[in-house]
């Protein structure tokens, strides 16, 4: 009995953490291949275009994902649950990445809050539980994991492994490129200490080791260099720019108010974020911009802005590429409030718990409202039922 007591006292901050990855892991696979009759056209067009390691090869864009769907074709061809699983599997590094980021920037008490936040929220429900590659471009993540970790470890050899092989992925994914010339800008002084403090001979090892993950999207964009256009994120047509001016002043109406009718990805007119989030993400602006002398809070919002230009130019970037953005900064504004009520109470243990209590009810709710959205109006809509009709062949 004492060994189960000791175990508890020891472990007692995990079984949290371990219950909110086993409900996260619920949702992402929770009627996975039945919730909704079939399969979109933007399904079956990303499981043809993978069906052959010669388009995979011919293409270059978003290999990563599509050689998995690849792996799919050879063993469950017609399987949706399988080929949906792709997106769920790449779905759990971005939450690991977003938890550890934000356990090492603001504390033990908004990390699992806004992971639960993030996670259940019906867009990434959305993204990580359809068959196509749209769940690359959440992978911004990554970058401020790496960012986290370039400052937490002294492994400067792992550190540099580790950012190549990331890198290296994430250039597959149509407009990141952007996003990683801006992180090596911003953190270009600590990269440039960081190498010059690993072997040379095993920083050439990385180096090589980066060129050869690189070279199939290096071969496809000579082999198709029409690519090159989307690879950069950007419309295969001139924009206009009328369009893109009103669909960029729109951005906040869509997260905040009101979403465009589009019944294949979202429930009618919603808007993506609840009115908590919204709140915490109106904080959150305010915190970032109260501190805009600080780094990260120029990068977190100058990548928002540039995610916005990306997808308001109608090219290849959807609106997911806001989404690590739009929870990082609603993250500010959680820890922000957290921050402020143990200010205000540093010790006294009741008024503590009573905040985080409440903070959690209101998790809670949110919860309950996106999941509903996501597996219970949306499906059930007349609208998007007629979306879902296909089946892999």
């Amino acid at each position: 009995m004492n060994k189960i007591k000791i175990f508890y006292l020891k472990y007692k901050q995990l079984i949290p953490i371990i219950l909110g990855a086993f409900i996260l892991l619920f949702l992402l696979i929770f009627r996975l291949s039945s919730l909704l009759g079939g399969m979109s056209q933007s399904e079956i067009r990303s499981i043809n275009s993978s069906s052959n390691i010669n388009n995979i090869i011919n293409n270059g864009l978003n290999d990563p994902y599509n050689f998995l769907q690849f792996l799919v074709h050879q063993f469950a061809s017609t399987s949706i649950f399988g080929f949906r699983l792709v997106s769920v599997i790449l779905t759990i590094p971005v939450l690991i990445f977003f938890f550890i980021h934000l356990r090492h920037r603001y504390g033990k008490y908004t990390a699992p809050m806004a992971t639960i936040l993030l996670g259940s929220s019906a867009w990434v429900l959305h993204s990580s539980r359809t068959a196509t590659p749209d769940i690359l471009l959440i992978y911004i993540i990554g970058l401020l994991w790496y960012y986290s970790y370039l400052r937490s470890s002294k492994n400067y050899t792992r550190i540099l492994l580790f950012g190549i092989i990331l890198l290296s992925v994430l250039f597959y994914v149509p407009g990141l490129i952007w996003f990683i010339a801006l992180f090596i800008y911003w953190q270009r002084h600590i990269l440039k200490a960081l190498i010059s403090k690993v072997d040379k001979n095993q920083a050439i090892g990385f180096y090589a080791l980066g060129t050869i993950l690189l070279i199939p999207l290096i071969f496809g964009l000579i082999i198709t260099p029409r690519n090159i256009v989307t690879f950069l994120g950007l419309p295969s047509s001139s924009p206009n720019l009328l369009i893109s001016a009103k669909t960029f002043i729109l951005i906040p109406y869509n997260l905040f108010i009101r979403m465009p009718y589009n019944p294949a990805q979202w429930l009618t007119r919603v808007p993506v974020l609840d009115a908590f989030s919204s709140g915490l993400f109106i904080i959150g602006i305010f915190i970032l911009i109260k501190e805009w002398k600080s780094n990260y809070s120029k990068g977190l919002i100058v990548s928002f802005v540039l995610g916005a230009i990306l997808y308001s130019l109608g090219g290849p970037v959807s609106l997911s590429v806001l989404i690590p953005t739009t929870y990082l900064i609603i993250a500010s504004g959680l820890g922000y409030i957290i921050d402020e009520w143990f200010r205000v109470f540093p010790r006294n243990p009741i008024s503590r718990f009573f905040g985080i209590s409440i903070l959690s009810i209101a998790i809670l709710c949110v919860f309950i409202y996106q999941t509903r959205n996501y597996f219970i109006a949306w499906p059930n809509s007349s609208y998007v039922k007629s979306y879902y009709r296909q089946y892999p062949s």
